[in-house]
């Protein structure tokens, strides 16, 4: 609605809004070749786990994140791919018993995660280290198995 209101031609502004979402293809097709189940099924679940863990929320503010040389690029780009990677490894997860949320509610960790991801998140001030901090959170949750 936003670039229609500022002119793009509404076929365009459609095909412009579904970006985000086919940039996660080749993702969902990992989840689906990994996991064995069909393309939207794995779609789905990598939605579902990302929504859940609200790693979009984490990823945008990662890339509004103020860079003040080559390193701190290269620290936040490694920590939004070690994102991805969970989120990948929670939907395969997943798969196997259905829902991400039936998987969360076999693992007591992950409360304690979207907790102190919404700590973080509330606290104000997304940083670097804040970045780290959850990024190394769910990438424990995701290697628990």
């Amino acid at each position: 609605a936003e670039l229609v209101a500022a002119g793009v031609p509404e076929p365009l502004a459609e095909t412009i809004a579904g970006l985000p979402a086919l940039a996660a293809a080749p993702d969902a097709v990992l989840v689906a070749e990994e996991a064995g189940i069909p393309l939207d099924e794995a779609a789905a679940l990598l939605f579902a786990a990302g929504e859940f863990f609200q790693v979009d929320r984490i990823v945008a503010a990662a890339r509004g994140l103020p860079i003040g040389d080559h390193f701190e690029r290269l620290a936040v780009d490694r920590a939004i791919d070690q994102l991805a990677a969970s989120q990948r490894a929670i939907a395969i997860d997943a798969a196997k018993v259905g829902s991400v949320e039936e998987w969360a509610e076999r693992r007591p960790e992950s409360a304690r995660f979207r907790n102190a991801a919404g700590e973080i998140a509330a606290a104000g001030g997304f940083t670097l280290a804040r970045l780290t901090v959850v990024t190394s959170l769910l990438g424990d949750l995701a290697r628990r198995r």
